[in-house]
C-alpha cells in the first residue's frame, strides 16, 4: 500500500499553493494532506514552535497513524523545522515494536531548514536582531511579512501568477523561529537513512550553498535537485512530484 504524503508548509505560505503538487500526487496514485499550522493561521504571534510541532503530532499525523498508514513527511522550508520536530517515536520500525500498525517511513526536506537541536532556526540561519533585509517585523504583534515576495520566491512565474501567489501570502509569527528545537529527526537513530532532501538550485530565499549546508549538517547522504525557485511546486509540480517519489523510494528502501 503506497504511504500518505504529508506536506508541511513553509513559512508565509498558505496551502492553496500546494495544490498543483498535491494534484500531481493524485495522479501518481498518492494520497496526500496539507493544514497550516499556528504561526501561520493565528491572528498574532502570540505562539512558539511547540504549537506547531504538537499541531503536526496530534492533529494531522496520529490520525493518519491511528488508521494504520504509513507516512511520507515532505517538509517544505520551515518546515522542516517543525514538522521534523514532530515525529519523535512515530517511526514505523518504533510503533511495530510496540505492535502498532502505520508510521512515519521517510522524512523529504525540499528547499527546507535543517536544525539541531539546542539551537533556534535564526541562529541556525545565522540572522540576528536585525533580521533578513527582505522581512519586516511588527513588533506589536510579533508577526513578519515580506513586502515583496516576488524577488524571493516567484521570480520565475509570469508577472500575473506571480503578482497572485504574492497576494496570498500568510504572516508569519517570529516566535517559532526564535524557538529552541528539542527533536531533529537526523539526530535519531530511527530514522537512519530515512532521510532525504530535494535541493532547488535557483532558489532565493535559501540559496543553493544555505541549502548543501542545511542537508550536510544534518547528514543526509541520499539527495537530488530541481531547476526551480524556492517554490517547485508552482513552477513544476509533476516534475517535483516524480523527484519527491524517486527521493522516497531511495529512503524507504
Amino acid at each position: 500500500m503506497k504511504p500518505t504524503i504529508v506536506i508541511v508548509p513553509g513559512a508565509w505560505q498558505n496551502t492553496e499553493c500546494y495544490e498543483s503538487l498535491r494534484g500531481a500526487f493524485s495522479s501518481l496514485g498518492y494520497d496526500s494532506i496539507c493544514r497550516s499550522p499556528p504561526s501561520t493561521t493565528l491572528p498574532h504571534g502570540d505562539t512558539d514552535l511547540a504549537a506547531d510541532v504538537t499541531f503536526v503530532r496530534d492533529s494531522v499525523l496520529q490520525p493518519l497513524l491511528a488508521e494504520g498508514k504509513s507516512v511520507v513527511l515532505l517538509m517544505h522550508s520551515f518546515g522542516g523545522v517543525y514538522g521534523g520536530a514532530s515525529v519523535r517515536g512515530l517511526s514505523r520500525t518504533e510503533r511495530a515494536a510496540q505492535g502498532l500498525k502505520g508510521g512515519v517511513v521517510a522524512l523529504i526536506y525540499m528547499a527546507a531548514a535543517c536544525v539541531p537541536s539546542g539551537m533556534t532556526t535564526l541562529e541556525r540561519m545565522g540572522v540576528g536582531e536585525d533580521l533578513l533585509p527582505w522581512v519586516s517585523l511588527d513588533k506589536s504583534t510579533g508577526l513578519l511579512t515580506i513586502p515583496d515576495p516576488i524577488p524571493q520566491m516567484f521570480h520565475n512565474l509570469p508577472a500575473d501568477e506571480a503578482a497572485r501567489w504574492a497576494r496570498g501570502m500568510q504572516h508569519q509569527a517570529i516566535k517559532p523561529m526564535q524557538s529552541t528545537v528539542e527533536y531533529a529527526p537526523f539526530e535519531d537513530s530511527a530514522y537512519k537513512g530515512k532521510l532525504a532532501y530535494l535541493m532547488c538550485t535557483d532558489d532565493h530565499t535559501f540559496h543553493l550553498p544555505s541549502q548543501k549546508k542545511f542537508l550536510e549538517g544534518a547528514g543526509i547522504a541520499i539527495t537530488d535537485e530541481i531547476p526551480t525557485s524556492h517554490m517547485p511546486f508552482l513552477e513544476k509540480p509533476e516534475k517535483t512530484a516524480e523527484k519527491v517519489l524517486g527521493l522516497v523510494e531511495k529512503a524507504t528502501k
